[in-house]
């Protein structure tokens, strides 16, 4: 079997709201299409396995809809919840720096978290949507929510990745040390598939 899914995230993002769509593709398969009844039986058995992956509407696809999950890689929205600990205390300047952002465009190279797997490349991503608060009782602490372009490294933009990602939060609140991710969770994939 084959697995494709609609992006992936770091082993500590947790994936929220609806999830993520996903096709699995039978390699030399015996027959075109499974009735409906194996796929429903299928995803009763994986929500029973208490495996902490949960399915929902489990249904066969055509070549059509393997082609929109590929097609949507790239045009997807993806948002976030992020909270971030500063390098030192929020301030009501921080809060309004960050007021209104809206398709900020960032310049950002491949994270060196990732290089030694991926080519090094600058690619241009899009923040469409930013809002933030403060946390009670942490001064230190921010909460973040984001809507993004697919593709955006997150957590390269909250601390810069060494001034590879340009702007970053860290750079939009002049820090003077890298700001810190400490939960990051995707709230909804947005896009079109059936």
């Amino acid at each position: 079997m084959k697995f494709n899914s609609a992006g992936r995230e770091d082993i500590d993002a947790l994936m929220l709201g609806t999830g993520r769509p996903f096709i699995g593709e039978i390699l030399n398969a015996r027959s075109a299409m499974l009735p409906l009844e194996h796929f429903q039986r299928l995803q009763q058995q994986l929500l029973e396995a208490a495996t902490g992956v949960e399915v929902l509407q489990l249904q066969g696809a055509s070549r059509d809809t393997c082609k929109l999950l590929k097609e949507g890689e790239s045009s997807k929205q993806k948002s976030y919840r992020v909270l971030c600990e500063l390098p030192r205390e929020v301030s009501s300047a921080d809060l309004e720096a960050l007021k209104g952002v809206s398709e900020l465009e960032l310049a950002q190279f491949t994270p060196q978290r990732v290089a030694h797997r991926r080519a090094l490349l600058e690619r241009q991503r899009t923040i469409h949507t930013l809002e933030c608060e403060l946390v009670p009782g942490n001064p230190r602490h921010l909460l973040l929510w984001l809507r993004t372009q697919a593709g955006t490294y997150v957590k390269e933009f909250c601390h810069g990745d060494e001034s590879r990602t340009k702007p970053s939060l860290t750079s939009l609140l002049s820090c003077d040390q890298p700001i810190k991710v400490l939960e990051l969770d995707v709230n909804e994939i947005h896009m079109d598939f059936p």
